[in-house]
């Protein structure tokens, strides 16, 4: 870079290094390190790993990877866990925060003493603003990482901090990006090396999700006739073999070439009340997006049609009372408003069941 250039570049990324020497030894499951992020459907994320140590040792950091700016963790330390990387009695609890996204080494405030033999866990809640995929994860991603091996027992993820999940119960061969890193308490130093993929008779395809959620939608019904300004009721539901992690609204004035945000953020089923922006007309394809943690998408779209009323009227919503002999001499028949073609004071021919009537008086002044 000269005095010349008026610019670096965009992205850009610093590097921090740390001496080899800081620790002796490091516990980790992910040599191939952050493939994908996984997510609930919340920004916050519990993860953790339990290992056991090689010798009598000290806990003195733990290192993990953040998404955003801004994000916020707590970290906590057990020893002699069994069955939940949780235990009663953390060793050791610690918050703290990190202005810039990327990976980060955490030294612990004081060093947690680990037996030969032991197995603790180390678990992290981390808080992520905005970004609702907050763990990061090595996966057996098709053309990158098909390599990547997980045992279980390794690597853990909760919802909410209570109910732990064995990841590979859910994805094969997966493993939460966490480190931990110790030096030796006594003279003699054996470091840990770190773990290289094995190879572990399977068959080549197995633990790879290639399979998207699938996504529904009830309303609108197609093909809709909506005004300017009005609210539509988008209700939908996604299911997935493992499980949904992000759900987005969208819609597209131009038959799918472009879309527009409607919600980034929405669960996996439910109903969001969307306001038409005025001025859009035309037919609008609105498509709900279910994203899984292997990066797989599914969709669904329904096509409504977006009118202003004429002369800038507005379009009723009351029921009309109409009279003709083709429905019954003096007998009331509500109408749905968007059958009614032309709607004046008076009269107009308008189709109801697949009948043309050619009579009907509007009672009710459309202004």
């Amino acid at each position: 870079m000269s005095y010349y250039d008026s610019w670096i570049g965009k992205p850009s990324v610093q590097y921090f290094s740390e001496s080899t020497s800081n620790y002796d030894s490091i516990y980790q499951y992910d040599p191939l390190g952050w493939v994908i992020s996984f997510g609930t459907g919340s920004d916050t994320g519990y993860f953790a790993n339990v290992f056991t140590s090689s010798q009598d040792e000290e806990l003195a950091a733990v290192g993990f990877f953040t998404a955003v700016p801004d994000s916020t963790y707590q970290i906590e330390v057990y020893r002699g866990i069994s069955s939940s990387p949780r235990g009663r009695t953390a060793s050791i609890v610690q918050t703290g925060s990190f202005p810039f996204a990327g990976y980060h080494t955490v030294d612990l405030a004081s060093a947690v003493p680990l037996e030969r033999g032991e197995k603790f866990s180390v678990v992290v809640t981390l808080r992520t603003p905005g970004y609702v995929y907050p763990v990061a994860i090595e996966y057996p991603y098709n053309g990158y990482s098909t390599k990547a091996r997980a045992r279980a027992g390794e690597s853990w993820v909760s919802k909410d901090g209570a109910t732990w999940t064995d990841i590979t119960t859910s994805y094969a061969n997966t493993n939460v990006c966490l480190k931990a890193f110790t030096r030796s308490s006594g003279t003699s130093v054996i470091p840990v090396p770190t773990r290289t993929p094995v190879v572990i008779p399977t068959n080549p395809s197995a633990g790879v999700d290639k399979k998207a959620p699938v996504v529904s939608i009830t309303q609108p019904s197609t093909m809709a006739r909506y005004t300017p300004g009005s609210a539509v009721g988008i209700t939908w539901s996604s299911t997935d073999n493992v499980g949904v992690v992000s759900v987005s609204l969208v819609y597209s004035v131009d038959r799918g070439k472009n879309w527009i945000d409607i919600s980034q953020s929405v669960p996996a089923s439910g109903t969001y009340t969307w306001t038409i922006p005025e001025g859009l007309t035309g037919s609008v394809m609105i498509r709900v997006n279910a994203r899984d943690a292997a990066g797989n998408v599914g969709s669904a779209s329904r096509t409504i049609t977006i009118k202003a009323s004429s002369s800038g009227r507005p379009v009723t919503t009351a029921p009309l009372t109409t009279v003709g002999s083709t429905i019954g001499e003096g007998q009331p028949e509500t109408i749905i408003p968007e059958s009614v073609k032309t709607a004046v004071e008076g009269f107009t021919r308008f189709s109801a069941a697949g009948r043309t009537i050619d009579t009907i008086n509007v009672r009710q002044r459309i202004s």
